[in-house]
């Protein structure tokens, strides 16, 4: 009796330890922040293509590189 109650326990454990990560929120590189002509685009991509193109990016649109807000309406544009 007393073996099936910690059977049982450590299921309930894994059950509730199981949809903590299922329910997750996704912000991390893997998070799907837009989709194109049905192609998602990946938040990795879109810092990847900042970094790569930032002074580009700087002197042709003039944002302030330390402006969080201007930096995420590029990202977001």
């Amino acid at each position: 009796m007393n073996f099936c109650k910690r059977v049982v326990a450590a299921a309930a454990a894994l059950l509730f330890l199981a949809s903590l990560f299922a329910c997750t929120p996704v912000n991390g590189p893997e998070a799907v922040v837009a989709t194109v002509d049905g192609v998602p685009v990946y938040r990795w991509e879109v810092d990847y293509m900042f970094e790569t193109n930032r002074e580009r990016m700087a002197s042709t649109s003039g944002i302030d590189l330390e402006n969080k807000e201007q930096v995420q309406s590029i990202k977001e544009s």
